[in-house]
């Protein structure tokens, strides 16, 4: 297995640079047992005039590019795997009267990505994307009655570096695929019926009382009868509030409209709700919100949604909940059910809410997500406030400052608010995560975001930095910090983070700063105690410290991130390599279950019982001791090398101290040994290799680092960086390999470039120039054996860094000197040519990699990310 694995490494990374990858096969992923009826969709709206056809179930699917179309049988909801633009079919029918009788709302719970929907052929609607459910009118003209309507969705799952959100390679993102992932079902509606509903409330304060506002969209559409009669077109609309118990009346609105054939009516008003008992995390109350339209007493058209009151505020004191203080437990929720992506049963969902209530939590927040709506439906029942937010994070500025990307923000905002604006459980409302503080343009953005959502919705808008020190907002009413448990420094832990947050709490108030999401990745597994670095029981440390870190900060808000593991969109070096790309930083494992140290220590804090204590523990050296092996067995290599003959210590010793005299041996085609040329580059590879490799591990807890692989914007390159820094062995080899192979590379390129020069060079010359350039690495054998520990001091690595780049520019300089040498030209032909020429390689394909996936935008970002944590 392990022989196999490495034969596949090397391939791989020979290949990753010189050959394009060619897209897999399309593969499709479906529950194997997803139990769904039309009662189970009632926590979106109920009626007793409406009815549902679920269009689950098996449908057609081709991929749009196969010319022959060959179908294939797949359920729905499904995802699938890669970049590619899947058509669905599905065939259903429709009854003569229900088509007399109906109009037909088509309801998606979710598409990822962009869609085009068409009934019997046509295109009736484009779905820009995003997650999130939307629904479409379907035009009753190209419906047939009595036969076979075939309902069509050409699904795209293409995501791109800036026209798109969320965007590809997005730093921690959950896992992503393309397809119908969630319900699809058919509402038939009469023809005069509410085409839309809204509503929100206002809670009077120190009271049993809430004003309601609502907003109805009305449509007729009833063409049947007489054109000229009027008394057909007057109706009753009649909106209410009652207990979802008894059905006891809580408060109603009635209002006479006139609504002719063929137009629509809006009708906005407010009313009271009295005697309501408030919704609050331990008592969650629930009630019903109806809109009616009635003729002559009797119901044309109804709508009923579950609602709760409640009044949840943001003061610079403290966050509020019905007039009391409200301490803020909450975690993060990724929808990653294992290899099925974001699919869940409704079981499912709600065994994991549950589980998130029993631990204690009072909140969730649905980052980097569009939150399938039965989770918000769950929050309010079990009694969880849900923060729900736009998919934005880490945006570079100069994506933001694009009138391209505002426009798509501003859609998505919108659609995203009206997706989810009639759920209750929805406390507070977040433009996103990962902004830098102090960014005028960042600045500027959130601002003009939470106004538009200001317009619509009255519940507290919030955004995540990536770190404090930055001033007030306007619009904005919470500001979430991420803590990242690798930025805090080993001994002083949380104490150095509190020296941001109490000056950010005095600037902008106690009760509006937060903790958005803080993090400790495990990498390591279980050890003797917490000392042991990205170990369970650090974690469970550092969550115990961070609970602590609340208390003293007048209980201070936090989210845990998160509560689950879950699989990431890419291979993350940050978390230990693994197949399947999860990111272990949960609470809980992805089974689900509760035996982590951290669970209990969160338990028993959250509950009030016993301590749990954390054992401290020994220290374990992580030190790997493959670069101190392989350092050796290149020492012993190079030893008898030079003890293999009088030939090789000299020539060694003029290339080192007098390298023009060297060059020009070899340009005279003085003896020189190919055995101890090749000898040598490979001792030359090893060194290089063991170098990077060290490097490697040493930055693979590094987020920069993570963030400089991501800018790239390939899966090939996240998977290839993030399985060498953490497999010291294969990185030694595979990296040695890969550095012979260049230096035989560079001395093609040598004899390429000699054909235009009057000197005849031999390939052999071209070999040995480029082999004996890079000598001076030799030096660092004793360096390569101790990288890595001299890296982990973290007190010299700025001269490591410095000395490692000048040995570069030595080998480089030494290069460029051999080639003037052998081809006997001045030294200024050389060197400009070669300047152009990595100019120009360089330069060809930076602009191809920010001009496909944005990379110096997002290699900004991540250096100001950088700075900004510091």
């Amino acid at each position: 297995m392990a022989l196999h694995k490495n034969f596949t490494l090397f391939t791989i990374l020979l290949l990753l640079f010189t050959s394009k990858i060619i897209q897999s096969q399309i593969i499709f992923k479906e529950l194997p047992h997803y139990p769904i009826s039309e009662k189970d969709l009632s926590f979106i709206e109920s009626s007793a005039v409406r009815k549902t056809m679920l269009l689950d179930g098996l449908w057609k699917v081709y991929n749009s590019k196969d010319e022959e179309k060959k179908k294939t049988a797949i359920g729905v909801p499904s995802l699938f795997e890669g970049n590619a633009e899947v058509v669905y079919e599905k065939y259903f029918e429709i009854s003569k009267s229900d088509l007399q009788d109906n109009n037909f709302e088509l309801h998606f719970l979710g598409v990822s990505y962009t869609s085009e929907i068409s009934i019997n052929n046509s295109v009736i609607y484009l779905h820009p994307g995003g997650e999130f459910p939307f629904s479409v009118l379907l035009p009753k003209d190209l419906l047939k009655n009595d036969k076979k309507n075939i309902l069509t969705v050409k699904v795209n799952s293409k995501l791109d570096a800036t026209h798109t959100i969320p965007y590809k390679n997005e730093f921690l993102a959950p896992e992503r695929f393309g397809g119908i992932f969630r319900d699809v079902y058919l509402k038939f509606v009469p023809n005069i019926h509410i085409s839309r509903f809204n509503f929100h409330y206002e809670v009077v304060p120190n009271s049993s009382r809430a004003k309601v506002f609502v907003s109805a969209n009305f449509a007729n559409h009833e063409f049947r009868g007489k054109s000229d009669s009027t008394a057909t077109e007057n109706f009753e609309v009649k909106f209410s509030v009652q207990n979802q118990n008894d059905l006891s009346s809580n408060g109603s609105a009635n209002n006479q409209i006139q609504l002719r054939k063929g137009k629509e009516k809006v009708l906005s008003q407010s009313f009271e709700a009295s005697n309501i008992i408030m919704w609050n995390c331990n008592a969650p109350r629930a009630y019903v919100i109806t809109a009616q339209i009635l003729q002559n007493g009797n119901v044309i058209d109804e709508i009923k949604q579950p609602v709760s009151f409640y009044n949840f505020s943001i003061q610079k004191d403290s966050p509020y909940l019905n007039g009391e203080k409200f301490q803020l437990n909450g975690v993060t929720y990724f929808a990653s059910n294992k290899s099925y992506g974001s699919m869940f049963t409704y079981e499912q969902m709600k065994n994991d809410l549950t589980q998130i209530k029993d631990l204690g939590f009072n909140a969730v927040r649905f980052p980097k997500q569009a939150p399938h709506p039965y989770l918000l439906a769950l929050c309010s029942e079990l009694g969880m406030l849900a923060f729900v937010e736009s998919p934005v994070s880490s945006l570079p500025e100069s994506l933001v400052e694009d009138q391209n990307f505002v426009s798509l923000s501003n859609n998505y905002l919108r659609r995203f608010l009206s997706s989810y604006g009639n759920y209750s459980a929805v406390a507070a409302i977040g433009l996103g995560g990962g902004f830098l503080p102090n960014s005028p343009i960042h600045t500027f953005y959130l601002e003009t975001q939470a106004e538009k959502v200001k317009k619509t919705f009255s519940k507290p808008v919030y955004a995540s930095f990536v770190a404090g020190h930055f001033g007030e907002i306007p619009k904005l009413d919470f500001y979430g910090i991420e803590l990242f448990s690798n930025f805090l420094p080993a001994q002083a832990g949380l104490s150095a983070f509190n020296t941001m947050y109490k000056p950010l709490q005095e600037e902008l108030g106690k009760g509006k700063v937060f903790l958005s999401e803080a993090t400790y990745m495990v990498t390591q597994g279980r050890s003797s105690g917490y000392t042991n670095k990205s170990t369970f029981e650090a974690q469970a440390k550092f969550f115990s410290d961070l609970l602590s870190f609340s208390e003293e900060n007048e209980n201070a808000g936090y989210f845990i991130n998160s509560m689950f593991d879950y699989r990431c969109d890419y291979h993350s070096v940050l978390s230990q390599y693994n197949h399947e790309k999860i990111l272990t930083l949960g609470i809980c494992n992805e089974d689900r279950k509760t035996n982590r140290p951290g669970y209990k220590v969160l338990y028993a804090k959250l509950h009030n019982l016993e301590q749990v204590t954390v054992p401290i523990g020994l220290k374990k050296d992580q030190s790997p001791m493959a670069f101190i092996i392989s350092g050796l067995l290149l020492a012993l290599l190079t030893g008898f090398l030079i003890n293999s003959g009088r030939k090789f210590r000299e020539d060694t010793s003029r290339a080192l101290l007098r390298p023009y005299n060297f060059f020009a041996d070899i340009r005279d085609l003085r003896v020189i040994s190919g055995v101890h040329t090749t000898i040598l580059a490979f001792i030359v590879s090893a060194i290089i290799g063991s170098l990077t490799a060290s490097l490697f591990f040493f930055f693979k807890d590094k987020i920069l680092f993570e963030r400089f692989i991501l800018s790239f914007g390939s899966e090939n390159i996240s998977w290839a960086m993030s399985y060498l820094s953490w497999h010291p062995v294969q990185a030694i080899l595979s990296l040695t390999v890969v550095v012979f192979v260049k230096l035989l590379f560079i001395s093609l390129l040598v004899k390429f470039f000699s054909f235009f020069v009057m000197n005849k060079i031999f390939l052999s010359n071209a070999y040995y120039t480029v082999v004996w350039s890079f000598l001076p690495f030799v030096l660092l054998i004793p360096g390569a054996i101790i990288l890595y520990r001299l890296l982990a001091m973290d007190s010299i690595n700025l001269y490591i860094y410095i000395i490692l780049l000048l040995f570069c520019i030595l080998s480089v300089h030494r290069l460029l000197k051999g080639i003037y040498v052998i081809y006997d030209v001045s030294p200024g032909k050389v060197y400009s040519y070669s300047i152009l020429f990595l100019i120009g390689t360089s330069g060809i394909f930076l602009i191809y990699m920010q001009a496909f996936n944005a990379t110096f935008d997002f290699l900004l970002f991540g250096l100001k990310e950088f700075m900004a944590r510091i």
